[in-house]
């Protein structure tokens, strides 16, 4: 059930109508509860893809890994992105253009920005005129200056996370929640003292962590367990994990779950839109030292959409975010594929993320 003192904002940009948009938004409270309806459900559906046309830089662009949404582009009617490759310090600023039902219809690479820290960010989110970074083997998350590359802030990361984190498998996800002025980011499978890796039998319980942002500077806040689905299949090199969170215009938290195994696809992406209603908040004792033989209440996921990047065996999708709003109301999903494996290349992906109760005000 929708929560209406969160969700539903009536007038974002005005100040002398809260007795109205009180009672407006308490009598659309009741709608939803008569109705058992919910603001925050989600569809997401296929779009298409295209190669990263990068003919006319001179700079390399290798394993995107994390994108995020800058808004329109200089140019009419295409839209600027920024990708972080997981191999370094780069940064790489693309356009896109899509058609009236979301479809790509160009992508090209038009510059890039060497950060002042090197490590292997996997995650990317515009806040406001900064840019935050997830690294996965930190794990931690910065903040940098999108003009510059200058290094704004180290983030306080938990121990937990840092002492029990498994190689190449922490900080993957990061996600903006302009609502409430929050991050999301989350391990990409479980920690050592939460549980085991996912198998093709077996999930892995990954940990959400909550950053408020205040003044500044961010501050990790709740924590939540998340169960990652096992792996579509089995192999040497079989896995799956929790690499991307995405937040909806609502609010609403997405999460892209990537799954590697020896058959067909070879990738397999499944976005599931997350619920936190009963959740048990696992930053606080007893949950603050491991889950291993601990009673909590997981977050609640729905699938929303699965398949495979780029058709084929599929492809590394490993980022994604909300682009534009299309005309029909819906909004535009953009990812981005790593390539740094055989199968994979520099591929940009357009999904479409439809409400299933049409969104009665404007929460752009």
């Amino acid at each position: 059930m929708v929560n209406c003192m969160t969700k539903i904002n009536c007038y974002p940009n005005q100040t002398n109508n809260a007795g109205f948009g009180a009672a407006l938004a308490a009598l659309f409270c009741l709608w939803f509860a008569l109705h058992d309806v919910s603001a925050a459900d989600w569809t997401v559906s296929s779009s298409n893809s295209l190669p990263l046309d990068t003919s006319g830089t001179s700079f390399s662009v290798d394993e995107m890994s994390g994108v995020t949404y800058l808004g329109p582009a200089p140019e009419i009617g295409k839209h600027r992105f920024l990708t972080v490759q997981d191999n370094g310090n780069g940064v790489i600023t693309f356009d896109a253009a899509f058609d009236l039902d979301g479809n790509l219809v160009s992508a090209e690479t038009v510059g890039s920005l060497s950060l002042s820290v090197s490590a292997d960010f996997e995650g990317i989110a515009q806040v406001g005129d900064s840019i935050f970074l997830s690294d996965e083997n930190g794990p931690g998350v910065r903040e940098f200056d999108p003009t510059t590359g200058a290094l704004l802030q180290t983030v306080s990361i938990p121990t937990l996370f840092t002492s029990n984190k498994r190689l190449n498998l922490g900080f993957e996800p990061l996600a903006y929640d302009a609502q409430a002025a929050r991050l999301w980011t989350a391990t990409e499978s479980a920690l050592t003292v939460d549980g085991p890796v996912a198998t093709p039998t077996t999930g892995s319980t990954v940990r959400l962590l909550e950053l408020n942002l205040s003044g500044g500077i961010a501050t990790a806040g709740k924590q939540f367990a998340y169960e990652v689905e096992p792996i579509h299949g089995g192999g040497s090199s079989a896995q799956n994990g929790l690499v991307e969170l995405v937040s909806l215009p609502d609010g609403t938290l997405l999460g892209l779950e990537r799954s590697l195994a020896a058959t067909t696809p070879a990738f397999l992406s499944r976005i599931y839109e997350i619920d936190f209603d009963s959740a048990t908040d696992v930053s606080v004792a007893p949950f603050d030292v491991g889950l291993l033989g601990q009673t909590f209440t997981k977050v609640g996921k729905e699938l929303l959409w699965s398949g495979s990047a780029g058709g084929g065996f599929g492809q590394n999708l490993e980022g994604l975010t909300v682009g534009p709003r299309l005309p029909s109301g819906d909004w535009v999903l953009l990812g981005v594929v790593d390539n740094g494996d055989p199968i994979s290349s520099n591929t940009i992906v357009s999904l479409r993320a439809s409400p299933t109760t049409p969104i009665a005000f404007d929460l752009d």
